[in-house]
């Protein structure tokens, strides 16, 4: 299952979104953070509150779903779709409040700045 989720995220074929999403549920851990990954990369939009939700986990699983956040929401800017990235960046700023995390409330601060925006101009 690991394997297939990984080339659903690896060919960034729009289709494959609803069964990433899925596999974002899986039991293993492993299959769930490939399944971020590859909804990072296709630039899901629809998939931000799944996203945002799985930062929620601990240790290297919390680590790298923020990393798909702030994946995804580069591939939302790019795309034109600023205020989608900004939900991901304000959640990341306004959620990691721990001084070891300082580093992400940064990234998501200098992100917003790269779409020409502010914290202040992100309504939820």
């Amino acid at each position: 299952r690991l394997a297939i989720v990984q080339a659903l995220g690896a060919i960034k074929e729009a289709a494959a979104s609803e069964a990433l999403r899925a596999a974002m549920k899986d039991e293993d851990r492993d299959t769930r953070i490939a399944a971020g990954w590859g909804l990072a990369s296709l630039g899901d939009s629809a998939s931000i509150d799944l996203l945002i939700q799985s930062t929620g986990k601990q240790g290297y699983e919390r680590q790298q779903a923020v990393k798909h956040c702030l994946m995804l929401a580069e591939h939302l800017v790019a795309g034109g779709r600023k205020v989608d990235a900004a939900k991901l960046y304000r959640h990341l700023h306004n959620s990691r409040t721990d001084a070891k995390e300082l580093y992400i409330r940064e990234a998501a601060l200098r992100g917003l700045e790269a779409a020409g925006m502010q914290l202040k101009d992100v309504v939820n």
